[in-house]
């Protein structure tokens, strides 16, 4: 059974798919939301890194019982402990000549990884690199890509199941 893409990035969980272990995932920390096992010892430099957007690379899956992932955050890359709950999957990218600054991976040829299922239900691309496909005519939630090597190949997939890379 497919757990809803929102359950899976507000418990972390989507980080702890085996197929996603050597990845280069784009994130960002949302603290907007203190889990509950982090109520009493919540670090300041968590606090103030709220907003920020950084990267992680497991060098296996992640086990959920540890709590916490190790993200490279912010310009500088500083390491960030940050609960797995407050890692977000990144799906949009800075654009300076844009009025909001920001714009959906879905409108730029940007690299993926699929963290989800496509369109059909598909998972057998979980973990897998991928080069969106912009299309004026896609839905706004559905995106089109393209497989890199060896395997190749296009897919559709709702925005939710992609993470940029």
């Amino acid at each position: 059974s497919l757990v809803s893409p929102t359950a899976a990035e507000q418990f972390g969980t989507w980080l702890c798919q085996p197929a996603l272990a050597g990845k280069r995932l784009d994130v960002q920390v949302d603290v907007s939301v203190v889990p509950a096992h982090w109520a009493q010892k919540w670090p300041k430099k968590l606090a103030s890194s709220h907003g920020e957007t950084g990267y992680v690379v497991m060098k296996q899956s992640f086990d959920p019982k540890r709590k916490k992932a190790l993200a490279k955050i912010g310009v500088m890359a500083s390491n960030l402990h940050c609960p797995v709950e407050n890692l977000k999957p990144m799906r949009t990218l800075f654009v300076p000549h844009i009025h909001a600054g920001r714009e959906s991976i879905s409108e730029r040829a940007v690299r993926v990884v699929v963290i989800g299922p496509d369109v059909a239900g598909n998972n057998q691309h979980l973990g897998q690199y991928a080069r969106v496909m912009p299309l004026k005519s896609q839905l706004k939630d559905t995106v089109q890509v393209r497989f890199a090597l060896p395997e190749g190949g296009i897919g559709m997939f709702p925005l939710f199941s992609l993470c940029r890379a």
